[in-house]
């Protein structure tokens, strides 16, 4: 499924995660910047924002936690630590 991760520009951290598909078809619904900024709180300025669209697959955010890398606008997913270390997936954009 796509989806489109809305995220602060510097920061990486998303602040929305969207998904538009049609019920009948079951099929995705391609969705503009524009209307993707009108989902947003308007506390945030919107031109701090950016948006990278994904295909997130079997991928799930239940998994760790996930932001996108600003130097290369692709989703991470940070899991917690183990002794073995950190762990860090990258879903394709």
């Amino acid at each position: 499924m796509t989806k489109y991760y809305v995220y602060e520009a510097k920061s990486g951290r998303i602040v929305h995660i969207h998904e538009n598909y049609d019920s009948v078809s079951g099929e995705n619904v391609p969705c503009g910047q524009e209307e993707l900024l009108k989902l947003i709180d308007s506390t945030i300025p919107h031109e701090d924002l950016d948006i990278v669209e994904a295909n997130s697959g079997n991928q799930s955010a239940e998994r760790g936690l996930v932001r996108v890398d600003p130097r290369t606008r692709q989703l991470v997913i940070e899991r917690g630590t183990s002794d073995a270390g950190n762990y860090r997936d990258s879903l394709e954009a």
